[in-house]
């Protein structure tokens, strides 16, 4: 069975997010530590916070937890010095989902605006790869375009790494849809899952704004853009996708935006399948 839950804002407080997470009944929960848009040089929750987050996560059976890096992170970078803050920021995000005893920190695996540098992309991940803690795994998310937005490059980076159990790969459906990967149909995700071979880890389910093979990275509400109903059928009712978790990262344009995303969700997922292959 699926864990569902959403990407939720902690700026307002861990109190008010724990209000949300009951009031969505959610059992998966992805954040950002802090800004999005900015490195991290040092922890921006305190201690004390974080252990209280993570007694309460706990008590209401939050799994997997997952941190997201900030976008601005990029391992690959033609330039060393933005490769280099990436990396310290990844060690700093490692360090916070242990004390939150979090699985997963998914990441942006480069730029799909300029070509990425390999070798550099590669000693990172496996300096990164040798200090994850035990329980903990780095997923590269693919990209709307670029080299990164192949899965089956992602699944070769990673093979690249000598310590590949603390690596995956998050699959963002609007990035696979914008990349040209038609999910309407049986036979892209059954290649979406074969160039993976068993390294996806955690699902980011969102509709596409951009049509298929665009490029263009715009999430929209579930059955709401191009991928649209019947193509969120068919994925969610693959057999790959079972016991997979599942996060959305739809627009939140309204008070009840996330709750009618997950309900459309649950209701597909809760339907009879007829044919799953």
């Amino acid at each position: 069975m699926n864990r569902i839950g959403a990407h939720l804002p902690i700026g307002s407080g861990i109190d008010p997010l724990l209000k949300e997470i009951q009031l969505l009944n959610i059992n998966t929960l992805q954040i950002f530590s802090g800004s999005p848009r900015t490195y991290r040089k040092t922890t921006p929750i305190n201690s004390e916070n974080l252990i209280y987050l993570e007694k309460k996560l706990q008590e209401i059976n939050i799994y997997p937890l997952i941190v997201h890096a900030p976008y601005l992170v990029n391992l690959g970078s033609l330039r060393e010095d933005v490769a280099l803050k990436s990396a310290y920021t990844l060690e700093n995000e490692i360090r916070i989902l242990e004390i939150l005893n979090g699985q997963y920190l998914v990441f942006h695996s480069g730029s799909s605006k300029t070509p990425l540098n390999e070798k550099r992309m590669s000693y990172y991940l496996s300096s990164l790869s040798e200090m994850v803690p035990p329980g903990i795994q780095l997923l590269l998310e693919n990209n709307a375009g670029g080299e990164t937005s192949k899965i089956s490059y992602l699944h070769n980076l990673i093979k690249k790494v000598s310590n590949t159990d603390s690596l995956g790969i998050c699959l963002d459906t609007c990035h696979l849809f914008a990349a040209g990967y038609d999910l309407r149909t049986n036979h892209a995700i059954n290649r979406v899952f074969e160039e993976a071979d068993g390294m996806v880890k955690l699902i980011h389910l969102n509709d596409s704004r951009g049509t298929i093979g665009s490029g263009v990275d715009r999430h929209t509400h579930i059955g709401k853009g191009n991928i649209g109903l019947p193509g969120m059928i068919t994925f969610l009712h693959h057999k790959s996708l079972n016991d997979l978790p599942i996060i959305i990262e739809t627009p939140k344009d309204s008070p009840d935006a996330d709750s009618n995303n997950l309900k459309i969700i649950r209701h597909i997922l809760g339907r009879k399948i007829v044919d799953s292959n």
